[in-house]
């Protein structure tokens, strides 16, 4: 795995690819990349390796995946203007580990751990970002 967070977080900075996150009914696609994953008709995260997710744990992947896609755009739209290229990294890193771990993820607990470690890394890379000032409090 970490060859391939390192090939796949190398390729998507140096090409400035924007778009890292697409998810769809049955795929959540990173850089074309394709995990299976069950995707409710609201774009939800639903079901993780046939273990049924409750709507709270849903929501709130869901929100925390599209958050780190948000602040990976907006790191890369002021690349040029601040030093977010650490940021960026820690970003982009922490959405291909988060969606591996989840694609790993053999148990409903499981999954609620990856879910918190998400969220305590994206609220410790806000808290980094603060001099920035470059995301309101939608993420």
């Amino acid at each position: 795995m970490n060859s391939n967070l390192e090939f796949l977080s190398n390729h998507i900075l140096d090409n400035n690819i924007t778009e890292v996150l697409k998810i769809e009914k049955n795929l959540i696609h990173i850089l074309g990349i394709g995990f299976p994953l069950l995707v409710d008709e609201r774009g939800d995260l639903v079901e993780i390796n046939n273990i049924r997710l409750d709507e709270k744990t849903s929501s709130r992947l869901t929100y925390l995946l599209w958050s780190l896609n948000f602040l990976n755009k907006k790191f890369q739209k002021f690349n040029s203007q601040h030093d977010t290229l650490e940021l960026r990294e820690k970003v982009v890193k922490l959405l291909i580990t988060s969606i591996y771990n989840l694609e790993k993820s053999d148990t409903y607990e499981d999954i609620k751990t990856v879910v918190k470690l998400i969220e305590d890394e994206r609220d410790y890379i806000k808290e980094l970002m603060s001099p920035y000032t470059i995301v309101n409090s939608a993420c």
